[in-house]
């Protein structure tokens, strides 16, 4: 599908603003259990950092990038008619995509056995969910998921401009 530089740069802002309120709710979620202890008077981030969480999270922003730079060099811009249209790397996205998908179908998952498991008992969703959705693995896919598509337009309007200007 190729996409005009006007339509491209409306799909640009739309994913961002997807991109940063799905980043906004990530880290809410994720930080729910946190969020509750400093609304009952507790001061959870002072020695509460999970330097794993951090850690694999940047990973996932380094590994994100790079699949951003892959995918850039990979997607076709051209220009017709004066206009510029672009066709991304199909393969790429979707596997970004399908990796996010299958984690949180894993997520899910997990959380129905462990409901089933404990249907005698009393069951917090909410605790199950924070500390699920906190672990190392969600973080990285996360990260990567989020840098992959910031850098991806970043990158594609970068190459939009720059041959704007050869053009010109």
């Amino acid at each position: 599908m190729l996409l005009k530089t006007s339509q491209l740069l409306r799909k640009i802002a739309i994913g961002l603003v997807t991109i940063i309120l799905g980043a906004l709710l990530t880290l809410i979620f994720t930080h729910l259990h946190l969020i509750t202890k400093a609304l009952h008077g507790a001061t959870p981030f002072i020695g509460h950092i999970n330097v794993l969480f951090l850690l694999w999270g940047s990973i996932g922003v380094i590994l994100g990038l790079g699949l951003a730079i892959l995918s850039s060099k990979w997607t076709k811009i051209e220009s017709r008619n004066h206009v510029w249209y672009y066709r991304p790397n199909p393969f790429l996205g979707t596997i970004v995509v399908m990796l996010v998908l299958v984690r949180i179908i894993i997520k899910l998952t997990h959380l129905y056995h462990l409901y089933n498991v404990e249907k005698g008992q009393h069951f917090n969703w909410r605790s199950q969910v924070s500390t699920s959705a906190s672990d190392t693995w969600t973080s990285l896919i996360f990260a990567m998921f989020i840098s992959y598509f910031i850098s991806y337009f970043v990158f594609v309007v970068w190459k939009v401009l720059s041959l704007n200007k050869q053009a010109n």
